[in-house]
């Protein structure tokens, strides 16, 4: 039997100890930040199979969750409905470690909802947990188009968390891969969205005006990974504190001057 903690939460987004992955992407994906109130209105095709299949998963029962699911899916009538029920069978085949059938899974889910964020960002999550996020998050994030405009922006930061939360890394261990081998650290992280997991040096203004967290490595304080966040995110950076622990996560843009290694695009992982 596959143990409890990992059918019930989704290791790509760890820290979200959700019960299933439909939970997880409707609390922590679709309608924000989990605890946070939101607007955004569940359709009850989609209610009505979490009440019937989430008592499987609270009580880790995953072949009988499997069970259920088909059966239901055999009588759903709505995109909706089809879109629960498959993503609780992608949910049940991961914890029996079923690759062939998550896949074939996944298949039907993207033929029976193409182009839903939904859809997209199942796939996502599913293909990051085998090391093909940054593949796949392009089409993750065109699926924003169909979404409302108030919502366009959420769904595209938790599109790219996906992906930068595969590649935690603690500021200390990313300098020195830099510093032991700036080649084979560039092949792993230059270009790429990594999240930095560690306690905040300073917090700073750049020369042309953008927020920046720092997080020295060394006592020294001239080793260093700085986050540079947008002009735009001055309000968000405002409220952290020096000697607090934080997770960052932005695009990695490789060592400078041997001394400095830069991260930009930065957001706050909550």
């Amino acid at each position: 039997a596959t143990p409890p903690n990992r059918f019930r939460g989704h290791t790509s987004l760890g820290r979200f100890q959700m019960k299933s992955i439909i939970v997880l992407f409707i609390l922590c994906i679709f309608l924000g930040i989990p605890h946070q109130p939101c607007s955004v209105t569940i359709p009850d095709e989609m209610k009505a199979v979490m009440k019937e299949l989430e008592p499987f998963v609270e009580k880790g029962k995953i072949l009988d969750l499997e069970k259920r699911a088909s059966s239901l899916l055999e009588k759903q009538t709505t995109t909706e409905g089809k879109v629960a029920c498959l993503t609780y069978l992608i949910e049940a085949y991961k914890a029996q470690k079923n690759k062939e059938k998550v896949h074939s899974t996944l298949d039907t889910l993207m033929s029976v909802a193409p182009d839903s964020p939904f859809s997209r960002m199942i796939q996502l999550l599913v293909m990051t947990e085998e090391g093909r996020g940054d593949e796949f998050l392009p089409k993750c994030r065109a699926a924003a188009a169909s979404l409302p405009q108030s919502e366009k922006k959420d769904f595209d930061k938790r599109c790219r968390t996906v992906v930068a939360q595969s590649r935690t890394i603690q500021p200390q261990k990313l300098f020195s891969a830099f510093e032991e081998n700036e080649v084979s650290a560039e092949d792993a992280y230059k270009g790429k969205l990594i999240t930095l997991s560690g306690k905040v040096g300073s917090i700073e203004t750049s020369a042309t005006g953008r927020p920046e967290v720092v997080f020295y490595v060394d006592k020294s304080r001239i080793a260093s990974v700085v986050c540079q966040f947008p002009s735009d995110s001055r309000s968000e950076v405002a409220k952290l504190k020096k000697g607090k622990n934080v997770d960052i996560a932005g695009v990695c843009r490789g060592m400078f001057l041997k001394t400095v290694v830069k991260v930009e695009g930065c957001w706050i992982v909550e």
